[in-house]
């Protein structure tokens, strides 16, 4: 097996692992830093979504018997019920965000965006000021 793969996924393995729990996008970070491991091929966009697969499974895990309580109570019990409100409320505007702008988010995280003025990883770590014609928010 290829050493050098067997350590980008190590790197990545630690890097959602560490930020997982943190109110950071895990999801950002390792597509920022599979760029910059300059591991972008299909099968990173796969190992990409397994490793997150896995995290949410272990977070699922671990807060099972929650989870259960929720399922189980939701019909009758008023707490349940306001809980799953409150989440929906929480998620919805993620949710609204996402569908509004699908095409900018896609263009900014999923189609290589480097830098048209110096070829650096995409706007977000560019450091430049100003974004080209070429960006999808325009020059």
């Amino acid at each position: 097996m290829d050493t050098t793969l067997l350590l980008k996924a190590l790197i990545l393995g630690i890097v959602e692992g560490l930020t997982e729990f943190l109110p950071i996008s895990s999801t950002g970070h390792l597509i920022i830093l599979g760029d910059l491991l300059g591991y972008t091929d299909e099968s990173s966009k796969v190992f990409k979504i397994v490793i997150q697969l896995g995290a949410i499974l272990a977070v699922c895990w671990d807060y099972r018997a929650r989870l259960t309580q929720l399922v189980v109570g939701l019909p009758r019990n008023p707490r349940e019920q306001r809980f799953a409100a409150l989440l929906l409320i929480g998620f919805l505007p993620a949710a609204v965000l996402g569908v509004l702008f699908h095409s900018t988010i896609k263009a900014l995280l999923f189609n290589g965006g480097n830098c048209t003025d110096c070829g650096r990883l995409d706007y977000f770590v560019c450091g430049e000021t100003r974004l080209s014609s070429a960006h999808p928010f325009g020059g």
